[in-house]
C-alpha cells in the first residue's frame, strides 16, 4: 500500500515521498469531494422524490376535492332541476284547470247583480263572491279615463240610478271597444259602492282563453 512506498521511497529520496504524499492527499481529497457531491446527490434526490410525492399527494387530494364538489353541483343541479319539472307539470296542470274553468264560465250580466243587490245585498253578495273571478257580458255605453284608469261603462235596464262598469287591465283592451260593441269580459273581482257594480282588472274574454 501508499504506506509502504513511502517507507521504502523515504529511504532514498525524501523530495519523492513528499510529492506521492501530496498526490495521494489530493486523490483521497477528490474521493472525498466526490463521495460527498454523490451523497449530497443521493439526499437531493431522495428530497425531490419526497417533494414530488407530497405533490402528487396534494394534487390528488385536490382533484379529488374538485371531483366531489362536481358531483355535488352536478347532484344539486339535477335536484334543482327535477324540483323545476315537478312544479313545472303541477304549474301547467293548474293552468290548464284554470282555463277549463275559465272556458266553462258561464256569462254573468250587469242587471242579474243589480237585481240581486236591490233585492237584498247580503245574499247577493253570497251568491256572487266579491273576490271571485267572472266573466261579464253585456253592451258597452261608455269608454273613459278615471283616475288614470280605463273604464267601460256597461247597459243596464232594470235601475236608471245605479249601473256596472268595467275597469279594464289595459288601455289596450279598452281602445278596441266601442259603444254600442256586445263586449265579452274575464274579471277578477267584483265591488259594490252606493249600489253601483265596478267589475276589476278586467280583460278580454277571448284574449284569456286564447293565452
Amino acid at each position: 500500500d501508499h504506506k509502504a512506498i513511502l517507507v521504502t521511497l523515504s529511504e532514498n529520496r525524501s523530495s519523492d515521498a513528499r510529492n506521492i504524499i501530496k498526490v495521494l492527499s489530493e486523490i483521497e481529497f477528490e474521493q472525498k469531494e466526490a463521495k460527498i457531491a454523490i451523497e449530497n446527490a443521493e439526499r437531493e434526490r431522495i428530497a425531490k422524490a419526497k417533494r414530488e410525492e407530497r405533490e402528487r399527494i396534494a394534487k390528488a387530494k385536490r382533484e379529488e376535492r374538485e371531483r366531489i364538489a362536481k358531483a355535488k353541483r352536478e347532484e344539486r343541479i339535477r335536484q334543482q332541476e327535477a324540483q323545476r319539472l315537478v312544479w313545472q307539470r303541477k304549474e301547467d296542470a293548474r293552468l290548464a284547470e284554470r282555463r277549463r274553468q275559465i272556458m266553462n264560465m258561464k256569462p254573468v250580466v250587469c242587471d242579474k247583480i243589480i237585481t240581486a243587490l236591490n233585492a237584498n245585498e247580503v245574499r247577493a253578495i253570497r251568491k256572487y263572491p266579491l273576490n271571485n273571478a267572472y266573466r261579464v257580458a253585456g253592451v258597452a255605453t261608455d269608454i273613459n279615463v278615471t283616475y288614470g284608469d280605463a273604464v267601460v261603462s256597461i247597459k243596464s235596464d232594470v235601475d236608471i240610478f245605479n249601473g256596472c262598469s268595467a275597469e279594464m287591465s289595459s288601455f289596450d283592451d279598452a281602445e278596441v271597444i266601442n259603444v254600442g260593441d256586445n263586449i265579452d269580459l274575464f274579471c277578477s273581482s267584483w265591488s259594490e259602492t252606493a249600489g253601483n257594480v265596478r267589475f276589476n282588472k278586467c280583460r278580454i274574454y277571448l284574449k284569456v282563453i286564447s293565452q
